[in-house]
């Protein structure tokens, strides 16, 4: 049906699209009217034209001129394709990489979904972080070849003391956290004896269609597996990608590559059970294009409340349906980032009452014109965003805009790294270079930190290996968006993308010094040959253009307007332009702060004032100057003297090579 082994067609433009109804020549009796959507699609790289006819449920799709498609399936030689209810996909925007988690919880409410991608809280929700302990536990139990309670134990004690900073910011404790991972560990033991390598095989229900079968799990490929599907405008992280052996009722057995999804939570059934399976399905997708397998229409899913395991099997009609909404999706997220216009309000008092975006979603409705009436939630709603003048949703509106504006520019280096390796070329600064491993040095392991790293050399293509010891002046890399620091995306160029993902340790003109948090490995390689399989690869590395940053930016914009005490200060000062507070009477003569800018012989009179007029300050100083006058100096100087005081100093910046050049000196 799908083929994620042939080469990777070309992101396709939406020129024009029309709508004519045909006569169904198949049947007798009656002429049945088939109506049909028809995009005429065009190649931006080669100028050729192509013709796709939206059949069955496509026709609904939601596309218009000047949109972005990607289409999955053969095309005559007079350039046409058909999608319909039997065959193709059509893919709208395929450039926005949605989570499957995503696309398959947006069915309920795709307002929430919206407000998910572009809003990232950087609060700690205790359920949230109790599911990633449990999944930390059961995934090192996945690794063994025979866990035992003794190892899941131990290895509880170290997740938990390793998540120590995250239990104290969500108030949870430690001895009750830790009580729940051990409880659980009976139940991953089963799971464990059931499934794993050795095990009897275990009756799992696929469904209706393809009934009981028995499933052993002969190998674990990965967990926690990072995968970015560009042919579906699809991404996620796979709990554990494993290979089962299943044996069907009627007999025979074969091995499958297949996704293992694990549940913490207590829901179990009706739409959260809707949107599990549904994660699945498109997790095989993931795994169909990164592994290259046309073969993974299977997956497996996990409750570890009620010790339960599903089989997912993939069926079209489930596929469709999930893909037009991935579609629907994609084009609301962009609308948002256009137009800030989002899907309207759910307008379900039970539903939005515990939504983690109520405070968000409503602010949103208000600046844009909503109302009481138009929320659905009455008193809620009024209570919630009252306090908003019209100065307040200018502000929200205007400085919202701008990071659109500014993701937007991010967003387009990021499409460079999932266009097919041919079309994405032109200037030198823009064509990808390649590199290959460095046999001489393949890789070492750094356990000096928090957590291991996995240090890896590449070299330019071509270059000899010996080379790449003769360290070159970071100024002199050819590389030109890369440097010390930036977060990266590994790819090859046999089409892997987004292989792995770390930060770059060294650069020169000679090499570049990858850092990872797990070990390199192509995905579906085996163990004894993978060495082999990674030297011979030829690798690309791009900068990783993080969303998430503007995300969390949105994200304290909202939350500035929301009803928090301590935002009301805020308000007024940046929005409300409420003039700051100094205490100069309040500088004492015995003051340590004071006594150590006064011993400064080296600051001028502007620089003595500037630190004045911070140590008077009770809201905040602004310090004005050209390139060259000394604010940075004087920045040191700001921190030496509050230190004194014994204040609490936290130090940020736009950049950070601002921070790095106020801290050397």
């Amino acid at each position: 049906m799908l083929n994620p082994t042939s080469p990777v067609k070309p992101h396709l433009s939406i020129v024009s699209l029309c709508w004519r109804c045909q006569k169904n020549t198949k049947v007798i009796v009656h002429a049945i009217a088939i109506l049909l959507r028809v995009l005429r699609l065009l190649n931006e790289h080669c100028g050729k034209e192509y013709s796709v006819h939206l059949c069955d449920e496509w026709f609904h799709s939601t596309v218009v001129p000047g949109d972005t498609v990607s289409v999955i399936g053969e095309f005559s030689d007079q350039g046409k394709c058909t999608v319909d209810h039997d065959s193709n996909l059509v893919i709208v925007h395929p450039e926005l990489l949605i989570s499957g988690t995503r696309v398959a919880s947006s069915f309920h409410c795709p307002r929430r979904s919206v407000l998910d991608e572009r809003l990232k809280s950087n609060e700690y929700s205790t359920s949230a972080l109790m599911g990633t302990l449990l999944h930390q536990v059961f995934q090192a139990g996945l690794l063994e070849d025979v866990p035992s309670r003794q190892f899941l134990e131990q290895h509880a004690k170290e997740v938990l003391l390793n998540n120590l900073e995250s239990l104290y910011a969500c108030g949870a404790s430690e001895r009750s956290t830790h009580s729940i991972l051990i409880e659980a560990i009976p139940k991953m033991l089963n799971w464990y004896k059931s499934f794993m390598k050795g095990s009897k095989s275990t009756n799992v229900d696929f469904g209706h269609t393809e009934g009981r079968k028995t499933v052993e799990v002969t190998e674990m490929m990965d967990i926690e597996e990072m995968a970015w599907a560009p042919r579906y405008g699809l991404k996620g992280i796979i709990d554990a990608s494993v290979i089962s052996r299943v044996n069907s009722c009627g007999g025979g057995s074969y091995d499958k590559v297949m996704p293992l999804e694990f549940k913490t939570g207590k829901s179990t059934s009706g739409q959260s059970a809707m949107e599990h399976s549904a994660q699945v399905i498109l997790y095989t997708l993931l795994m169909s294009e990164r592994y290259l397998n046309t073969d993974i229409d299977m997956g497996l899913l996990y409750y570890l409340h009620t010790d339960q395991t599903l089989g997912i099997k993939v069926k079209r009609s489930d596929l469709i349906g999930l893909m037009m909404r991935r579609n629907e999706l994609a084009s609301e997220i962009l609308k948002a980032s256009f137009s800030q216009s989002f899907p309207a309000m759910l307008q379900s008092p039970s539903s939005c009452t515990g939504c983690r975006h109520l405070t968000s979603c409503t602010i949103y409705h208000k600046v844009h014109g909503g109302n009481t009436a138009t929320s659905g939630l009455g008193d809620l709603f009024d209570n919630l965003v009252n306090h908003l003048s019209v100065a307040h949703h200018n502000f929200l509106k205007h400085w919202d805009r701008l990071i659109d504006l500014e993701a937007r520019t991010s967003q387009v280096k990021k499409k460079e790294i999932l266009l097919p390796l041919h079309y994405n070329s032109g200037s030198k600064s823009s064509a990808p270079s390649f590199y290959v491993l460095d046999m001489k040095n393949e890789h070492s392991v750094d356990s000096s930190g928090k957590s291991k790293r996995y240090i890896y050399n590449f070299v330019r293509e071509k270059m000899q290996p010996e080379a790449a010891g003769h360290s070159e002046p970071q100024a002199e890399s050819l590389d030109f968006n890369l440097k010390s620091g930036d977060c990266v995306v590994l790819s090859t160029q046999s089409g892997r993308i987004a292989v792995a993902n770390g930060s770059i340790r060294d650069i020169s003109r000679s090499h570049i010094t990858v850092s990872l948090s797990r070990r390199l490995r192509l995905p579906g390689s085996s163990s004894l040959l993978e060495q082999g399989d990674l030297q011979r690869e030829l690798w690309r590395i791009d900068k990783d253009e993080f969303s998430s940053s503007f995300a969390t930016m949105r994200f304290n914009l909202v939350q500035l307007f929301s009803q928090k005490p301590q935002n009301t200060k805020l308000r007024k000062l940046v929005v409300d332009l409420e003039a700051p507070r100094f205490d100069s009477g309040g500088l004492f003569s015995q003051d340590p702060a004071l006594s150590y800018i006064q011993s400064l012989t080296s600051l001028n009179n502007d620089q003595q004032r500037s630190l004045h007029k911070i140590l008077a300050a009770k809201d905040y100083a602004l310090i004005l100057g050209m390139p060259g006058t000394g604010k940075t100096y004087t920045m040191v100087h700001a921190v030496k003297s509050l230190l004194m005081r014994g204040e609490s100093i936290l130090l940020t910046s736009y950049t950070n090579s601002a921070i790095d050049n106020l801290l050397m000196k």
